[in-house]
């Protein structure tokens, strides 16, 4: 099912959940809800495998193989001199040429230290991460992760690795996020202020902050 094909069920999803909730301003409010509560099951049941390294180990690769199949392009950029996005998806912090992307964008034609992944599908950017260097204690902060609305996981564009006996999904994100960890060096911080990014975030290696009463930030350690 290519973007267009989601889009139109994804759509379709929800005027379905409209007509049968009558409650139309917050019929999509909803219909995100339902899977928010699955992803605080797969959150909460990440966090208590007995074997961590080798449950991301095992996301790692199921990322690399869920990209693969569905024909997903990862790129980096760290200078403007790169080729830029000409045509995107409908994200939540980026809409045409306004929004996190562009301004992460010019901030690189300005010269500061920045770094973007990005996920395509036939030519459309579908996923994008930044992350930018800090001045404490050199660590780099992921500071948005953001998929297209047609392209997540609740649309079906996903796929399932089997963990000790688990059921995990992997996505868009992961990819995204991903791609951009592998250009980065650790330690990177992140703030991951709701279930679903902080499942994508613990997935692929990132642990709570020990004595940081905040349980929204994560760090991925530098290796030993």
């Amino acid at each position: 099912m290519n973007r267009e094909e989601r889009k139109k069920a994804y759509l379709a999803k929800r005027a379905d959940h409209r007509t049968a909730s009558c409650v139309d301003p917050f019929a999509e409010a909803s219909f995100r809800a339902a899977f928010e509560a699955a992803e605080r099951s797969s959150d909460r049941r990440f966090e208590k495998l007995r074997f961590r390294n080798a449950a991301v180990n095992a996301i790692r690769l199921a990322t690399d193989q869920f990209a693969a199949q569905h024909g997903l392009a990862t790129s980096v950029m760290t200078t403007a001199a790169q080729e830029p996005v000409l045509m995107k998806g409908c994200f939540k912090y980026s809409h045409h040429d306004e929004g996190s992307l562009a301004d992460a964008q010019s901030r690189l034609a300005k010269g500061e230290r920045l770094t973007i992944a990005l996920v395509t599908e036939e030519s459309i950017a579908i996923g994008y991460a930044i992350a930018e260097r800090t001045n404490v204690q050199g660590f780099g902060e992921v500071t948005i992760l953001d998929v297209d609305v047609y392209s997540r996981r609740e649309t079906g564009l996903c796929s399932h690795v089997e963990i000790e006996g688990g059921c995990f999904q992997v996505g868009v994100a992961h990819v995204v996020l991903k791609a951009l960890i592998d250009h980065c060096t650790p330690p990177l911080i992140t703030d991951a202020t709701n279930d679903s990014s902080r499942y994508v975030f613990e997935s692929l290696g990132f642990v709570h902050v020990e004595g940081n009463p905040n349980p929204c930030i994560l760090e991925l350690a530098a290796s030993k």
